[in-house]
């Protein structure tokens, strides 16, 4: 391989590393600033959202310096998100079943 081979390869490299980055973040920008405003789940699940991102943040750093993609730390950040995710959906049903029953109770007084 040539030296203009190899950079145009390191060139395609950055560009799909910083397209998977781009994509791995923005479902997550939305989702964050509606934990953050939202008083449905505690604060201690909105501070553990960040766990995830600083995890895949570090991947992404590393993948940059040239270390290796798959590893530990991309694994744990699924995993995080994963069961934050879960954690989210809980909250989420018990909030619909609070609103459930103040409605119920509503109509039965009428």
């Amino acid at each position: 391989m040539t030296k203009t081979d190899l950079e145009n390869k390191s060139l395609v490299v950055i560009i799909a590393v910083c397209y998977g980055a781009t994509t791995m973040v923005m479902p997550m920008i939305p989702a964050l600033i509606f934990m953050f405003w939202c008083d449905l789940y505690p604060q201690w699940l909105r501070a553990a959202g960040m766990i995830p991102i600083v995890l895949f943040s570090v991947v992404y750093i590393s993948v940059l310096q040239g270390g290796s993609y798959f590893g530990t730390l991309l694994a744990a950040g699924y995993a995080v998100l994963q069961v934050l995710e879960v954690v989210w959906g809980v909250y989420l049903f018990k909030d619909w079943q609070r609103v459930a029953a103040r409605t119920a109770t509503g109509a039965a007084r009428q």
